[in-house]
């Protein structure tokens, strides 16, 4: 299989044909400065990919013959939500990029009781660009050929009145039950999709806690040591794709 990696939006592609623009046309041609006649895989976001030919260039569009759809054998059969309270830095970026390796199919940013990060809507509008860049350069990199949807920050007040989805784990530190019970009771009958909630830097509050416990969600730990927000994020799904999806 060709080693460099491509996105094309799906509104460029035909039948045999397909169109390489932007930032991707940019490190196709200057960056890696391939030529015609190279083989290169190219991928739609939607779960396609294909090794293709580039044919010409014309300006800065790279034209391309689709010459084989390839069989999706990266992408996980379990869809993995990730919930992850905002934290400070660069450490929220890392999140996103492991996560996006791992597998997962959505991530959602969320402001809690104790989240210690400026959400302001000039803030979150560059942040959003940045990690939807990061999320396209993790997809690349893993071989992966769906795009990992992530949303907007949202309170979690906001968020818990709108969770309707089962099965929901919700990982707490303190006071929360071991994990291995919450999968033997989810392995009862077969599952496709699970939504992982871990906090900020600050951790649960009371009344947080007690709403997961209310909504019905599996209260779990992580072990006995206290890890960073960060750690526990990635912690987590590495974890339930091992148990539950085909990290094994």
């Amino acid at each position: 299989m060709p080693g460099h990696s491509f996105y094309i939006s799906p509104e460029s592609i035909s039948t045999k044909t397909a169109i390489i623009t932007s930032e991707e046309s940019y490190h196709l041609q200057k960056v890696l400065r391939l030529k015609v006649g190279e083989q290169i895989r190219v991928f739609d976001g939607l779960g396609n990919n294909w090794i293709a030919t580039i044919e010409y260039f014309k300006g800065q569009e790279v034209y391309l013959k689709l010459v084989e759809l390839l069989e999706d054998i990266f992408e996980s059969p379990l869809k993995i939500n990730l919930v992850q309270g905002l934290i400070k830095g660069d450490k929220f970026e890392w999140v996103i990029q492991k996560a996006v390796e791992l597998g997962v199919s959505t991530i959602q940013p969320l402001v809690t009781r104790y989240t210690d990060v400026k959400v302001s809507k000039g803030h979150i509008e560059n942040r959003l660009e940045r990690w939807e860049r990061i999320v396209l350069e993790a997809t690349k990199q893993s071989g992966r050929s769906l795009l990992t949807q992530i949303f907007p920050p949202v309170q979690w007040s906001t968020w818990i009145e709108k969770q309707k989805n089962s099965p929901v784990i919700f990982f707490n530190e303190a006071g929360s039950g071991f994990l291995s019970k919450a999968i033997i009771q989810l392995k009862e009958k077969p599952i496709n999709s699970i939504t992982l909630i871990i906090g900020s830097e600050g951790g649960w509050s009371e009344n947080e806690v007690l709403e997961a416990s209310q909504a019905g969600f599996y209260l779990a730990t992580l072990g006995k040591r206290i890890l960073r927000a960060e750690t526990a994020g990635i912690t987590a799904v590495a974890l339930i794709q091992h148990l539950l999806g085909d990290l094994t």
